[in-house]
Order: structure tokens, then C-alpha cells, then sequence
């Protein structure tokens, strides 16, 4: 339809019938095809990438400070009662 008209339909939802589209003004047209937007794509792709490779590196960073062999990591209670126990006195 062109810019300013009115819908000629009573209805704002009717159903897709061939009257309704004779009314409408509707075309076949075979120009529907749009070009790529290859900027968009390479944006898309380089910011997927990025963000794997910056998961990447910050797993490898925590991994290397290795966090689980700390040398604060504090021994058990229950491990130093445990070594004192006399486990033959047991059977």
C-alpha cells in the first residue's frame, strides 16, 4: 500500500484470501531476494570468536594459578585425629 492510504478491510486481522489481497494491493514480485550484509556476518562471527577465546584464556589463567594447591589450604581435624588412632588395638 502506499504511504497515507487507509486499509480498505473492515477489520484490523482478516484472513489471507485472494479478495482480500486484490484489496490490499498485494504483488507478486520475483525481487525479493536481499543482498548479504557481510559486515554484519563478520561482525557476528569475530564477536563469537572473542568471546570463546577470551572463555579460553580465562580457564587456562585459573588453571595455571591453580587454585585447589594452595599452600593455605588448611589440614582436617578429623584427618590429624585420625592418623593418631591406634586401628590395631581395633580387631
Amino acid at each position: 500500500m502506499e504511504a497515507g492510504s487507509e486499509c480498505p478491510t473492515d477489520g484490523p486481522i482478516v484472513p489471507q484470501t485472494e479478495s482480500n489481497m486484490i484489496l490490499v494491493g498485494a504483488r507478486r514480485s520475483d525481487d525479493i531476494l536481499l543482498e548479504v550484509n557481510w559486515r554484519l556476518i563478520i561482525g557476528v562471527l569475530a564477536g563469537f570468536f572473542l568471546c570463546v577465546s577470551l572463555t579460553v584464556l580465562a580457564l587456562y589463567y585459573f588453571q595455571s594459578r591453580a587454585w585447589s594447591r594452595s599452600q593455605t589450604t588448611p589440614k582436617p581435624a578429623y584427618r590429624a585425629e585420625g592418623e593418631q588412632l591406634q586401628l590395631v588395638g581395633l580387631h
